[in-house]
């Protein structure tokens, strides 16, 4: 394999991800807060998503489902040149000998300057939750929240493109 230094723009992109962090962190515990508001409301309740935040460093958030629990946590990756912070979702599994384990089941990509989106950065995928319409607000709350019990009951949410 061969390998190779880092590239002015990825330095530069590297530079803009290092400065954002803090930033990040707070956009994904505030989308966090507003789907677990979401599904306090009355009529939504029944669906039993429970979201905690969490006070560990590595976790933003621990969550429990009818069909399990899970966790969220800040993730980074690498999309079109620019330093992403993704917001990770893993489900607790039991492994073979009954221990508990963690598998990433669904990931939101939360991009400095535009709305949030799942899988790749097209307007079909992004995630109104910045839209002044707030009934846009809330399917985006309700299509996360769904998405987040049944990735815990059936297991990764994998795009098929």
């Amino acid at each position: 394999m061969a390998y190779r230094m880092i590239h002015q723009d990825e330095i530069n992109s590297l530079w803009i991800g290092v400065q954002t962090v803090r930033q990040s962190k707070q956009k994904a515990i505030d989308l966090l807060r507003s789907v677990s508001t979401y599904f306090e409301a009355a009529d939504l309740v029944e669906y039993g998503l429970k979201i905690f935040s969490s006070d560990t460093p590595e976790l933003i958030a621990t969550i429990e489902t009818p069909f399990g629990k899970g966790r969220a946590r800040i993730g980074f990756s690498v999309v079109e040149a620019e330093v992403m912070t993704n917001l990770v979702f893993d489900r607790e599994i039991l492994d073979e000998k009954g221990r508990p384990s963690f598998q990433v089941v669904f990931v939101i990509n939360l991009p400095r300057f535009e709305s949030p989106f799942v899988g790749t950065n097209e307007p079909k995928n992004r995630l109104a939750i910045d839209s002044n319409l707030p009934h846009k607000v809330n399917e985006a709350h309700f299509a996360i929240g769904v998405t987040l019990i049944y990735a815990i009951l059936n297991g990764p949410m994998k795009s098929v493109t």
